[in-house]
């Protein structure tokens, strides 16, 4: 019952938005339930949502063509059920694309302004000794990064060597979204929108980015909008437009 005691120790220590409950339920139990269990669960339930984000703003005609819903079985693989082990979850970490397309991103934001990001942590060498390293020394009752936690003894403060929250800059994005680019999102969204109605459903695009401007934070709908602009603006530097 090691990953319940974990777990446990966890939601007294997390500073995450989701009760304690859920953090031991999915991070303690799920992961000791056999996948054929969980399967029939989901259909005894009736829940049909595929194991992934759904982004209402996709057009279906395009998702249908281009085998969307296939394409993310594929991506998710084996991947989609929850993790038995440490090691197993920071695998996927790795190996899921979604750190290479973070990277990209930031490498593209950086070179606007003549920078060239570096990244210590993503070494190779670091990478394969973390990923070698027994679960204790990643979480340890209720502590994550332990290791690296207790290699920051003298170095860091201990408020900070121990700190359970850390810094999120999503929402300063989504404000500046707001703020700084609001032409641009209704020239593109509400004004100009034929060049990505191939690939968007515009009636749900438009409810997201209404509902963004009543609260721009919210995520799923900045995002949403977020991704639609830029792929318009793209489509017009590339002159790929339908």
């Amino acid at each position: 019952m090691t990953l319940v005691t974990e777990a446990t120790a966890l939601s007294r220590r997390s500073s995450s938005s989701f009760p304690p409950w859920r953090i031991v339920w999915e991070y303690g139990f799920r992961p000791l339930v056999p996948e054929p269990v969980r399967q029939a669960w989901r259909v005894l339930r009736g829940s049909n949502q595929p194991p992934w984000p759904v982004c209402t703003a996709v057009n279906a005609a395009f998702a249908r063509r281009v085998g969307l819903a296939e394409r993310a079985r594929t991506l998710l693989g084996h991947g989609s059920g929850p993790v038995r082990s440490a090691r197993e979850q920071h695998w996927h970490g790795l190996t899921s694309g979604l750190i290479p397309n973070a990277l990209e991103l930031a490498d593209r934001a950086a070179a606007a302004f003549s920078l060239e990001p570096s990244y210590p942590f993503f070494d190779r060498r670091l990478m394969e000794f973390c990923l070698a390293l027994p679960p204790e020394q990643k979480l340890h009752q209720g502590w994550t990064r332990v290791v690296m936690r207790r290699a920051m003894t003298n170095i860091l403060p201990v408020e900070v060597q121990w700190r359970t929250t850390k810094a999120n800059l999503s929402p300063n994005f989504k404000r500046r979204l707001f703020d700084c680019e609001r032409g641009r999102l209704d020239e593109v969204i509400l004004n100009d929108p034929q060049v990505i109605q191939e690939y968007v459903d515009l009636p749900a695009l438009r409810a997201a980015y209404h509902r963004y401007l009543s609260q721009p934070t919210s995520d799923d709908d900045a995002l949403a909008v977020y991704g639609a602009v830029t792929l318009a603006l793209w489509l017009r530097r590339t002159g790929l437009t339908p």
